[in-house]
């Protein structure tokens, strides 16, 4: 094989640095997206998760639903090598539809009345029954999440130190706690 036939055989998996804003990036030379975050979530989910647990079964399919669209909206802006993926309409319609689906899994998961209420935070016994309201309450609740999150997306910058402190911390304070525990139950 000539050395111009590894080239082509092993193309798409070169890379190019460009400067952008200031910041060097690495690209691909091809332009195929390639969904390495949810192939790896997806597949940690399905090794390390409990898969005998319903709820398990429903953020996956919200996470693979709505990474799958904006998988789908990449791809077209890429082949068409434009700014224009899929319509807005036909993004927010496709978001609705999955929320709806995974509300009503949620909902045969969880049984009446829980299933179909909204429980106040705090305070143990209420409960306001929503019944057949709480499907586009959910849906709502999901699709406004993941549309803020992409509106903080564009303040990645600003967002990243966040981001790692507050795992970060979270990690700490589940060490020390059980940390603690560990030395309170060899005190007694």
């Amino acid at each position: 094989m000539t050395p111009r036939g590894k080239s082509s055989t092993l193309g798409r998996f070169t890379s190019r640095t460009i400067t952008y804003c200031g910041w060097r990036v690495t690209t691909p030379n091809s332009y195929r997206p390639f969904p390495f975050i949810l192939l790896a979530l997806t597949l940690a989910t399905l090794l390390w998760a409990d898969l005998s647990n319903g709820y398990v079964w429903v953020v996956l399919l919200i996470t693979r639903g709505f990474g799958g669209i904006g998988l789908v909206d990449d791809w077209v802006k890429l082949t068409h090598r434009s700014s224009h993926g899929i319509s807005a309409r036909l993004k927010l319609l496709l978001q609705c539809l999955i929320a709806l689906i995974a509300a009503l899994c949620i909902a045969l998961l969880t049984g009446y009345p829980l299933g179909t209420g909204l429980a106040i935070p705090f305070f143990k016994d209420v409960l306001v029954p929503l019944h057949v309201l709480f499907f586009p309450f959910a849906a709502l609740g999901m699709v406004g999440a993941s549309h803020a999150v992409n509106l903080s997306d564009a303040l990645h910058r600003l967002s990243i130190l966040p981001s790692m402190i507050t795992p970060t911390c979270f990690a700490l304070i589940a060490y020390l706690v059980r940390h603690m525990e560990r030395s309170f139950d060899a005190a007694e």
